[in-house]
């Protein structure tokens, strides 16, 4: 018996010894820190790297900025990026990824607005929020199919009916329009063929034309035949480019408008002397310097380019500056609900009010996923290939 109690007492012994070691493994293990993923889907290769890159460039500056700052709910952020190279199909391979294997809370991103429109649905599938960067309306309209969508450019509705604006005051009436036969080009066809009749202008010819094509020649002289007031040109900075140079080449004296795609120093190096002329509306940042010292905005706007110049050693765009407020409003969303929840983020999207960004105030609701109107574009003019800012 004391044979028995004694092989006990040695086992005792030899248990205490392994859960003591044990414990003391498990108090010497290092912590796996806690962190808020988020992901991140920019086209930074590809033929629209030109708005991605300086996307992507912009999140990564900002999420290490807020993480040396102490995080979100004392949490640091995890940045998961992907690229989409502007290709529909990777984008929504990206967000499968980011949301079923990486476990993000919300997305910010993509770049254009044909990938925005094309992972739309899927991601309302997966209920997770989405903050775009891009502009067709379309992205959040109709409300009942954006539930998980939110954007924050300045939509194309709204830099149409700036333009009109614009075009009534000079007392134009019939224009040609010429729009890129993709995503955002077909946004903005649409959109003025709908706002068209409400300013009483009257769209005379109506061209499409591929980023294949080597000009518009053919186009541009079909729309002069129509004998217009003046043009509106829909795409971003290389296609427009295209489209200034063709209507320079065919003598067509008139009016040219654009919209706030080409609103970067891309669009000045493309164009070249031909681009001199163009009237647009768009976001502040391109005339950062041209704004009165107490204009609401100027003091963000400098602090973004400011950080951005010294990080990258160069000046930062309005596209950046889209990924810039796409995260800080996803950031106050978060802070706003306390939680990591996805279901509460997006509600506390919906409730962010007077949320000053970089390309205007944002006033989201229930009913309003993009939260900027019309005070967000000041209007801007290409002289001697530099942007001028006719109003503020």
């Amino acid at each position: 018996m004391k044979k028995i109690l004694g092989y006990f007492a040695i086992l005792l012994m030899i248990l205490s010894l392994f859960a003591n070691c044990a414990k003391k493994e498990e108090q010497s293990a290092p912590q796996v820190e806690e962190k808020i993923k988020i992901g991140a889907i920019f086209a930074y290769t590809g033929p629209a790297s030109f708005l991605g890159e300086p996307e992507k460039k912009t999140a990564e500056m900002l999420a290490e900025k807020i993480n040396s700052q102490g995080g979100v709910l004392g949490k640091k952020i995890e940045l998961i990026v992907k690229d989409t190279a502007g290709d529909p199909q990777k984008a929504l391979n990206a967000i499968k990824e980011l949301v079923q294997k990486d476990g993000v809370v919300a997305i910010i991103g993509p770049t254009t607005s044909g990938v925005s429109l094309a992972i739309k649905n899927e991601m309302n599938n997966m209920q997770t929020p989405l903050i775009s960067c891009a502009a067709s309306e379309d992205i959040v309209v109709p409300i009942e199919e954006s539930k998980w969508i939110f954007k924050t450019p300045q939509s194309d509705r709204m830099a149409i009916e700036k333009i009109f604006e614009l075009m009534k005051e000079k007392k134009i009436t019939k224009i040609g329009l010429i729009t890129a036969d993709k995503g955002f080009g077909l946004g903005g066809a649409k959109q003025a063929e709908k706002l068209a009749p409400q300013f009483n202008i009257q769209i005379v010819a109506n061209e499409k034309f591929s980023s294949e094509d080597p000009d518009v020649n053919t186009q541009i002289t079909k729309i002069k035949s129509k004998k217009p007031q003046a043009i509106l040109c829909w795409d971003t900075d290389k296609g427009s480019a295209k489209v200034i140079k063709s209507i320079r080449t065919m003598k067509l004296d008139v009016p040219v408008y654009m919209s706030h795609g080409i609103a970067n120093d891309g669009y000045l190096m493309a164009a070249g002397e031909a681009g001199n002329g163009v009237i647009l509306p768009c976001g502040r940042l391109v005339v950062l310097d041209q704004l009165a010292d107490t204009h609401p905005q100027k003091a963000l706007l400098k602090s973004y380019s400011d950080e951005y110049m010294a990080k990258y050693n160069e000046k930062p765009n309005q596209f950046g500056g889209y990924a810039y407020d796409s995260l800080m409003i996803l950031v106050e969303a978060i802070k706003k609900a306390n939680s990591t929840d996805k279901e509460q983020i997006r509600s506390a999207i919906e409730q962010i009010k007077n949320f000053s960004g970089t390309a205007g105030t944002y006033n989201f609701s229930e009913t309003d996923h993009n939260g900027l109107d019309k005070s967000a574009f000041c209007i801007v003019e290409v002289k001697d290939g530099k942007w001028v800012l006719v109003q503020e």
